[in-house]
């Protein structure tokens, strides 16, 4: 069977761990870590995609928060931070019918990592570059 035949949902993981906006930063980066993950993709009550929270927001809020604390010495108390204010808005998705090919392009074009899946509105799965690479791994002899 050729490769580019396949649907993202035979690759996509359906058990997703997810964020919601009001958890604060501390939580979501603990649980990436606890999970060994790097994309937490964020979801309102009724399970429909908000945002993602990766490990490059997670730098970037790092970094903001030493800037104001270098700007700030006087420690005034910080507000808590969530994930909703350093989260990706509007992440690029695909959809469980789409080929493979569709989540290689955006991984290219857009330098990204993960994409969620969504179907109906809904958060159904999440493709990684690692999934792709993995299942581009096992499928070698069928591309050469």
């Amino acid at each position: 069977m050729n490769p580019s035949t396949y649907q993202i949902r035979q690759l996509m993981s359906p058990h997703v761990v997810v964020a919601r906006p009001h958890y604060s930063l501390a939580h979501a980066i603990r649980l990436m870590f606890q999970m060994n993950i790097h994309h937490l993709p964020v979801v309102d009550e009724k399970n429909r995609l908000v945002g993602i929270f990766t490990s490059n927001d997670a730098l970037r809020a790092y970094t903001y928060l030493r800037s104001n604390r270098a700007m700030n010495p006087e420690g005034d108390p910080e507000p808590e931070l969530t994930v909703e204010d350093f989260m990706t808005r509007d992440p690029l998705v695909v959809s469980p019918d789409d080929h493979i090919e569709v989540a290689v392009g955006l991984f290219h074009r857009e330098k990204i990592h993960s994409l969620p899946v969504v179907e109906n509105g809904e958060l159904v799965g999440i493709l990684t570059a690692q999934d792709l690479i993995r299942f581009l791994d096992f499928h070698t002899h069928l591309i050469v």
